[in-house]
C-alpha cells in the first residue's frame, strides 16, 4: 500500500515539475514586447557637411569706368554636431512625426580667381572669396513604416544655414557677407530601438537655401586697369552667394 502510494506521489510531483519547467521555458523563449515609436524624444548627432558654393562678384563704375565680374567655386566641407527632437504617431506600422534639429559646423573654403573686363581676364587682379558654413538646422514631417524594432523613414521640410561669405580684391578685404539663408531640406534616414527608451539612427539630408546677396560702395575696389577703368573713383560692389549642402549624421535618442 506504501510502495503504491509513494510511487503515485513521485508520478504526481514529476508531472508537476515538468508542467513548471516547460512553462518557465515558454516565458524564457518568448519575443520581446513590440517597441513603440510613439511620443516624444530628443536627441545627439555627429556627422560630417560638405558643400557646393557659387559666388558672382560684379564691379561697376560710374561712366566712363569700365565693368568687371569674378566667378568662383568652393566645396567647403567639415565636421557637424548637434541635437534633435521630435514628436511620433504611430498607425499600426506606420510612422507619422515632426523632427526640429541645429547643429554646428567647421565647413569653409577660399577660392581666388581674375577678374574679367568684356569677358577678357586681367592679369594680376584678382578677387577672393571666402566661404564658411558655421551652422544649420530644419524643422521636418517624418514618414514612416517600422518592421517592429527598425523604422526606414523620408522626411522633408523648412531649413536654414547660417553662412559667412569675405571678399578680398587685390587692395585687400573689401566685403563680409553673413547671416541666415532659410530654404528647404529633404533626406532619409533609418532607425533601430536599441532597448525600451533608446534608438539609434543613420541619416542623409540635402539642404538648399537659395540665393543670398551684398553690395557695398567702395574706393579704390581694385588695381588701376587703364585709363578710365577702375582707378580711385568709388566703385559698386554686387557679390551674390548660393550654398546647397549634404549632410550625413549618426545619432541616438531617448524616447519619453
Amino acid at each position: 500500500m506504501m510502495n503504491r502510494f509513494s510511487i503515485a506521489t513521485a508520478v504526481s510531483l514529476a508531472m508537476t515539475a515538468a508542467a513548471v519547467a516547460a512553462d518557465m521555458s515558454a516565458k524564457g523563449t518568448s519575443p520581446p514586447p513590440a517597441f513603440s515609436w510613439g511620443g516624444f524624444y530628443v536627441g545627439a548627432n555627429v556627422g560630417y557637411a560638405w558643400s557646393s558654393s557659387t559666388d558672382v562678384v560684379s564691379y561697376v563704375q560710374p561712366p566712363p569706368g569700365a565693368a568687371g565680374i569674378s566667378n568662383t567655386s568652393e566645396q567647403p566641407s567639415g565636421f557637424a554636431a548637434g541635437g534633435q527632437g521630435g514628436y511620433n504617431w504611430q498607425l499600426g506600422n506606420w510612422i507619422l512625426g515632426v523632427e526640429a534639429d541645429a547643429q554646428g559646423a567647421s565647413a569653409h573654403q577660399a577660392a581666388t580667381t581674375n577678374v574679367s573686363v568684356a569677358g577678357t581676364p586681367v592679369p594680376g587682379m584678382t578677387t577672393t572669396v571666402s566661404d564658411a558654413l558655421d551652422s544649420f538646422g530644419t524643422m521636418r514631417a517624418r514618414i514612416g513604416y517600422a518592421f517592429d524594432r527598425w523604422m526606414f523613414y523620408g522626411t522633408g521640410g523648412y531649413a536654414w544655414q547660417y553662412i559667412n561669405t569675405t571678399l578680398s580684391g587685390n587692395t585687400g578685404p573689401l566685403m563680409e557677407n553673413y547671416g541666415i539663408e532659410s530654404g528647404w531640406a529633404a533626406g532619409a534616414g533609418v532607425e533601430v530601438a536599441l532597448a525600451d527608451k533608446w534608438s539609434a539612427k543613420l541619416q542623409y539630408l540635402h539642404i538648399d537655401t537659395g540665393t543670398f546677396y551684398n553690395s557695398i560702395a567702395a574706393a579704390n575696389a581694385t588695381s588701376v586697369l587703364g585709363p578710365g577703368a577702375f582707378a580711385a573713383a568709388v566703385t559698386g560692389i554686387n557679390e551674390t552667394t548660393r550654398m546647397k549642402t549634404d549632410t550625413v549624421q549618426i545619432g541616438v535618442n531617448y524616447h519619453f
